[in-house]
């Protein structure tokens, strides 16, 4: 899987989500490819692109900060890659793709709303107990899953 954005592009080999620099633009300022297992991948956060802005793509890994700050903070942070409207469909991809992995690694529906609260907590506090989310991340999905 391919997807070609403004700043990046992006890649899905077998378990691996790769994020590549490239171009004349990025010479010196490169901050090289990224390579991240997308079982450390624990959510994935999507602007889709309109008329006037660009969107997208950001992949939450434990122990990092949430990317805040919209399109200017997206730009500059190597887990995410700005994208055109015309870029959309392969972005859709990648996201569904990564999702429907997420799911299936955590045995939770693809669409978390329609899932009992109780049985998402629960299968949080198995990832935080195998280590893949911390207790603060944890606490924090917690918190929104029971609307607190």
């Amino acid at each position: 899987m391919f997807a070609k954005g403004h700043n990046g592009q992006i890649r899905i080999e077998a378990d691996w989500l790769i994020i590549e620099r490239k171009g004349l633009g990025r010479i010196g300022h490169s901050k090289g490819d990224k390579r991240i297992a997308l079982g450390q991948i624990i959510a994935v956060k999507m602007r889709p692109a309109g008329r006037l802005a660009n969107g997208f793509i950001h992949f939450s890994t434990p122990g990092r900060d949430e990317l805040t700050g919209g399109l200017s903070a997206a730009n500059k942070d190597d887990n995410s890659v700005v994208f055109t409207r015309k870029q959309q469909a392969d972005f859709d991809a990648v996201r569904d793709h990564v999702q429907n992995f997420l799911a299936a690694r955590t045995g939770a529906p693809a669409s978390p709303a329609a899932a009992d609260p109780a049985e998402q907590i629960r299968k949080l506090a198995q990832l935080r107990d195998e280590g893949i989310l911390s207790d603060d991340e944890f606490q924090t999905k917690k918190t929104q899953l029971l609307d607190i």
